[in-house]
């Protein structure tokens, strides 16, 4: 398991990341996409079922190192410490329910801290949310993340998910710094889009001298 140490010597951004990706995939291709573009090196996180797509989507950028940890709650300290050391973006993702609640504790110290960290969790399918308690794992994860962090949002459209992923890293990253947390259900994941990733300068907080 490499230290927080190793991963600085990684973390520059690269000049290249931050061109535009085009194409077209998936939700998560388009996730993983605005990652590439943010110049994220590294994510943390444990894999589950409603996050298949996307640590798929990330085995196919092999700019991204995924690193697996043991619990959720490893994987949201991991991203506070990169972040602290770095001073970039620490990402951490998890599954629905039960991986969704275990990243809360790492989240809240990174509310604490100031410290710029996106977690990503799997969701409910939209057709299938607020149906019922039988539904799979299923809490209103936007409201355990609102008090622990600068944003907390439920993606409910595909069309809407590259704007949440702009304002996920520009709210994270200007004013006061502080975590954001991103519900992202498996549909929006699966949906086929267009995939565009504009490069960070045009969405970002002008003056980031405030922290």
């Amino acid at each position: 398991m490499p230290t927080i140490r190793d991963l600085q010597g990684r973390s520059g951004n690269d000049q290249g990341a931050s061109r535009e990706i085009q194409g077209e995939g998936t939700g998560a291709d388009l996730v993983v996409a605005y990652l590439n573009a943010e110049g994220v090196k590294f994510v943390f996180g444990v894999i589950g079922s409603s996050i298949l797509d996307l640590t798929d989507a990330l085995y196919r950028a092999p700019s991204i190192r995924y690193i697996p940890t043991q619990h959720e709650q490893a994987a949201a300290f991991m991203a506070d410490g990169y972040a602290r050391v770095t001073g970039q973006p620490g990402v951490c993702i998890a599954t629905v329910g039960p991986g969704a609640t275990n990243l809360t504790s790492g989240i809240a110290q990174a509310f604490v801290e100031s410290s710029p960290v996106i977690a990503l969790t799997g969701d409910i399918h939209t057709r299938h949310y607020g149906k019922g308690s039988s539904n799979f794992h299923e809490i209103d994860q936007q409201a355990l993340y609102r008090p622990i962090t600068k944003m907390s949002w439920r993606v409910e459209h595909p069309d809407r998910l590259g704007e949440f992923m702009r304002m996920a890293f520009r709210t994270a990253l200007s004013g006061r710094r502080g975590p954001v947390y991103l519900g992202l259900p498996r549909d929006v994941l699966k949906a086929r889009m267009p995939i565009e990733a504009p490069p960070p300068e045009t969405y970002r907080v002008l003056d980031q001298r405030m922290h």
